[in-house]
């Protein structure tokens, strides 16, 4: 194809109004939990980008952001400083869009639904590992204060026992905190948590997926300040208050749970992306974050 058309193709496809029905489409798959559909156009666009994610959580966002319409502007400058340039290898990079576009969204809905979102095979850790020290929550070994630690079991829905089940299978042997302080990505989505009693051992963890669980209580996380992506969609959150406090986060998935101040966000300046469907929020709130740049994934207007 003659490059002045392929220019002149991409200028089309990369408008807001274009970008503005491709996000829609993806917001419907979303939201009607086509989620192999979205796997199928998150590998179409990985032909180009290089970019490959099976997370359902991270793979929507990713595919948010790159066609969201709030990029219309740098997409365009973008194609048209390298068309001015010659650089028609940076043009090919983007003409994964042409096959998104093609796309048959309408047959990709009347497909069934997928109902299993994510699980996963954990890394295995070497307790005789140098430092491997043991965190006994009955026992409560790693601190000075009894107050700062998980009771018990917590009925076995609270985040270190949520833990426990995921890597050993059981809660009869001992956490590691020397784990929990060591890891910069976690994955635990779908097992029945109920409170993040613990979780703020994670102290350096980067990347955290809580998404699918029962979660109503967010003051413990406030401790995990390096985070920079975080999903906690289908929760049962009202209050983020205590995100405020990770000045690092980029990406935030709030999907399906029932807040309605978004307040608390506006204060992150590292924030990009929110993804806040199924939440009873204003036009107000979302705009208040759209003001500051922040791309926001919300229901589609009607």
């Amino acid at each position: 194809m003659d490059s002045k058309v392929i220019y002149e193709k991409l200028i089309q496809s990369y408008s807001e109004k274009n970008l503005t029905w491709i996000t829609t489409q993806l917001i419907s798959l979303y939201q009607e939990k086509h989620y192999d559909a979205l796997r199928e156009v998150m590998a179409t666009v990985s032909e180009f980008t290089g970019r490959r994610e099976e997370k359902i959580h991270r793979c929507f966002a990713y595919l948010l952001k790159l066609y969201h319409p709030d990029r219309t502007k740098y997409y365009v400058q973008f194609i048209r400083e390298n068309f001015r340039h010659g650089n028609f290898d940076q043009l090919h990079g983007l003409e994964h869009i042409f096959l998104v576009e093609e796309m048959d969204f309408t047959n990709m809905r009347s497909a069934g639904i997928d109902e299993d979102i994510d699980y996963h095979p954990e890394e295995i850790w070497d307790e005789t590992d140098p430092g491997f020290d043991i965190f006994d929550a009955e026992q409560m070994s790693m601190t000075d204060d009894p107050e700062d630690m998980p009771d018990g079991e917590q009925g076995q829905n609270d985040f270190i026992s949520a833990v426990k089940r995921k890597i050993y299978g059981n809660l009869e042997i001992d956490l590691p905190v020397h784990l929990l302080e060591d890891l910069d990505e976690i994955d635990m989505a779908e097992y029945e948590i109920r409170s993040l009693d613990g979780i703020r051992f994670c102290k350096y963890v980067q990347l955290m997926d809580l998404s699918g669980n029962h979660i109503d209580d967010l003051s413990e996380i406030s401790e995990c300040r390096l985070l920079k992506e975080l999903y906690l969609s289908h929760n049962q959150i009202r209050i983020i208050d205590a995100l405020g406090n990770l000045g690092e986060l980029t990406q935030l998935d709030l999907s399906y749970n029932d807040v309605d101040d978004l307040t608390p966000l506006s204060g992150l300046k590292h924030l990009e992306y929110v993804n806040i469907i199924g939440n009873p929020v204003s036009n107000e709130q979302i705009e208040m974050l759209k003001k500051k740049g922040i791309m926001v994934a919300n229901q589609p207007r009607s």
